[in-house]
């Protein structure tokens, strides 16, 4: 008799080329578990009720983290930053432009559920009998978006901005007739 391999001298590569980008990970997870079988045995099964417990640690570990209670977030009240931006109120609910949206649902023109003032204004100018009206909001809208989404807000004089730019906006459109 005579020992010889039949494994092809391409093998590696012919193996490479069908394998997976997990199979270095699935191949690493085998030895692992194949070293712990192996150290297993190797103590014929006897006192490895002992180590168990090194198991259980992560384990309680992972329980008392996910329910741990989670700190509450507390608002700490009236800031200012550079003294010039007051941050009291985050939403910007007050926003004077919410004076044009009313108008103009007021007046039969409806803003969608999901739609964007931006887009419901895009739509408005499409379909108005005077476009240019609508192009006048868009620097009004861009001072409410800076005051409604902003973390610093708007300064006192573009607040001011905000406001008067609304009135006059809606005194134009109310002379207009619409």
């Amino acid at each position: 008799w005579e020992n010889f391999d039949t494994t092809p001298s391409a093998w590696a590569e012919m193996e490479n080329q069908g394998a997976s980008s997990w199979s270095s990970i699935s191949d690493i997870w085998s030895l692992i578990k194949f070293k712990i079988s192996q150290w297993w045995w190797q103590r014929n099964g006897k006192g490895h009720l002992k180590y168990l417990w090194l198991a259980a640690v992560p384990l309680l570990l992972i329980i008392i983290r996910r329910f741990k209670p989670k700190k509450p977030v507390r608002k700490t009240g009236k800031r200012t930053v550079g003294g010039t931006h007051d941050i009291t109120s985050f939403d910007g609910s007050d926003s004077e432009f919410y004076l044009v949206e009313k108008e103009l649902t007021g007046s039969g023109i409806t803003r969608k559920k999901s739609e964007t003032l931006t887009n419901w204004l895009i739509r408005l100018k499409r379909h108005h009998p005077v476009p240019s009206l609508f192009d006048e909001l868009k620097p009004i809208l861009k001072l409410h978006y800076q005051y409604r989404f902003d973390p610093i807000g708007l300064s006192k004089d573009l607040r001011s901005k905000l406001k008067s730019n609304t009135e006059s906006w809606l005194d134009r459109y109310r002379k207009a007739g619409m």
